[in-house]
């Protein structure tokens, strides 16, 4: 089986004005970890909430990667629709979504199909 190499890429607490500091992570953080696999082969495991002002980071870590890599969304909490929109464009042109929650499915197949509309 192939070792995995986790290195923490980002961490990122999004702290709002008027929000305790002290509420829950789980709805305040952005995280990506990434997973070598092998040389061909990386993970970019995205946990807490994806929202507009993530998008960019996330892209970011993406162009990095010498081979696209694949998105692992088994711990993702939270989507806002300009991050469905980003996830469902980013698999049309052949990223992998692994793990992806079952509303976020639905939401990108509905984005996909509503898309197809407008064209």
């Amino acid at each position: 089986m192939a070792a995995h190499l986790h290195l923490h890429l980002h961490l990122l607490h999004i702290i709002r004005p008027g929000l305790p500091r002290n509420q829950g992570n789980s709805t305040m953080c952005f995280r990506i970890d990434r997973i070598v696999i092998n040389e061909n082969l990386i993970v970019l495991a995205v946990a807490g909430r994806i929202t507009g002002e993530h998008i960019e980071i996330l892209r970011g870590v993406m162009e990095q990667e010498m081979v696209p890599p694949v998105l692992d969304l088994q711990n993702v909490i939270l989507v806002g629709s300009e991050a469905v929109k980003f996830l469902a464009d980013i698999e049309a042109k052949g990223c992998e979504l692994r793990n992806c929650p079952l509303y976020v499915r639905e939401w990108i197949t509905r984005e996909r199909n509503f898309g197809a509309r407008e064209k």
